[in-house]
């Protein structure tokens, strides 16, 4: 369970278990959830107040969404227990982005790199024809764009009238999967901050068909869809 302790004017803690913040009940059901968790303090933002879901930031920079308990105001300070696997959790998603980012720029630097290269070796060519020249052309401008989907396209019409380096079309390709990876990444890390179970899974998919492992120990805290329907099912 997850504890809120709410910090009243006259300096008096009042201990609070509430049911709506789920994204924090990541216990593994051994009643030790609350000793292995951390709490950080978060100040209710102006303009928002009870049973309202809001994003809150953790001691190391990880963010969550969380729903307000009942009893709090805007401008005051409540106390969060995070579950321990929640950090890891976001610890993570948090770094896999980093790795990602850095993946996708050394890609695009890579990309122009090549299409210099390429460029190069067009303006030494001693002959080319106006189909030629109008697809070379084409190239250079797609490749400012910096669309890797586009370029692949404008690259594919130029093969039949110059040469076009190997290289330069898999600097395009690693582009376009740079890309796809990143967005499909944060598009997890959405998901995961939402706790929308069914996204997460989707999106999770998703990153292993790119060649991106996410161990399910990672997601383990998260609740489970089984578990929300049981309690859908209770409810109706």
């Amino acid at each position: 369970q997850l504890s809120w302790l709410i910090a009243r004017g006259s300096g008096r803690h009042v201990t609070m278990l509430s049911a709506l913040s789920k994204l924090f009940r990541c216990g593994s059901g051994n009643g030790r959830g609350d000793a292995e968790g951390e709490a950080f303090v978060f100040t209710v933002p102006p303009g928002h107040a009870a049973g309202e879901r809001v994003r809150a930031r953790g001691p190391s920079g990880e963010e969550f969404d969380i729903v307000l308990p009942h009893g709090c105001v805007e401008g005051q300070r409540i106390r969060v227990r995070v579950d321990v696997r929640r950090r890891q959790l976001h610890a993570f998603l948090r770094s896999t982005a980093e790795f990602l980012d850095t993946r996708r720029s050394i890609a695009r630097k890579r990309l122009a790199e090549e299409v210099e290269r390429q460029r190069f070796t067009w303006e030494t060519e001693e002959f080319a024809s106006a189909e030629a020249t109008h697809a070379q052309a084409l190239v250079v401008e797609v490749a400012a764009v910096g669309d890797g989907e586009q370029l692949l396209g404008a690259l594919a019409e130029a093969r039949p009238f110059c040469e076009v380096s190997a290289s330069l079309q898999d600097a395009a390709r690693e582009v376009v999967n740079s890309e796809a990876a990143a967005i499909t990444w944060r598009c997890l890390v959405d998901a995961v901050r939402a706790d929308d179970i069914d996204a997460v899974e989707a999106w999770a998919e998703e990153a292993r068909r790119l060649g991106i492992g996410v161990p399910e120990r990672h997601l383990a805290c998260l609740p489970r869809r089984d578990a929300a329907s049981a309690a859908g099912a209770a409810a109706s």
